[in-house]
């Protein structure tokens, strides 16, 4: 039984998928969904450039999630927001652990071959790590 559902949301047409995907599968089962983001700040960070980053990335993205969450009217599905710093794919993974999550639902990056040898994807990660159903949606 699936009851919280964890999405990823990086403002990505595949996030905005991802999120579409995780409410329909929330309304079949009655469950909840979290719709996170993660900002990611540079390092070595420097404290006003990272508040500078943080306060301004906060801003959009209530915005984008706000957007998003009205535009689909949530589907009669109860969806809660967080927006959280660190390294996204630990920070999704540690959400999930907290609320005791049953599915995280993930955009396909799409990156290239050299970026994704370098960078690593952060759906790849979250895979490897999470201790429940990864579901990635293209």
């Amino acid at each position: 039984m699936i009851k919280t559902i964890v999405v990823g949301f990086d403002e990505s047409e595949g996030s905005l998928h991802a999120f579409r995907h995780a409410l329909e599968t929330a309304r079949r089962f009655a469950a909840k969904v979290i719709l996170v983001s993660v900002i990611r700040v540079p390092e070595p960070a420097i404290a006003p450039e990272v508040e500078g980053i943080i306060d301004t990335n906060s801003r959009r993205l209530v915005k984008a999630m706000e957007g998003l969450i009205a535009e689909t009217g949530a589907a009669g599905v109860e969806v809660n927001t967080e927006i959280i710093v660190g390294h996204p794919a630990e920070q999704i993974v540690h959400l999930a652990e907290v609320n005791d999550a049953d599915l995280i639902v993930l955009g396909s990056g799409g990156a290239g071959r050299i970026k994704h040898f370098m960078l690593g994807s952060v759906s790849e990660r979250v895979m490897r790590y999470a201790s429940c159903p990864v579901t990635v949606v293209r």
